[in-house]
């Protein structure tokens, strides 16, 4: 988490918890790619139930379609 709010350096990190430099960078690419994932499931969901109110409108036309048609 230290090393996700940037507020010391890797290499400072390192020497505070005795871990290589590698490792922290290995962790926050692993954060990274795990918040992006999330991000985008995210803005997914949203896509996915702006469509499902789509659809729910369009379904409430249907009746009125039909008795314009005569059916």
């Amino acid at each position: 988490m230290e090393a996700l709010k940037e507020r010391s350096t890797v290499e400072e990190l390192a020497k505070k918890y005795d871990l290589h430099p590698t490792q922290i960078n290995t962790w926050n690419r692993e954060a990274a790619a795990k918040l992006a994932t999330y991000s985008n499931l995210i803005i997914g969901r949203g896509l996915f139930e702006d469509r499902i109110v789509e659809m729910q409108q369009l379904m409430k036309l249907i009746p009125e379609i039909l008795k314009r048609r005569g059916k």
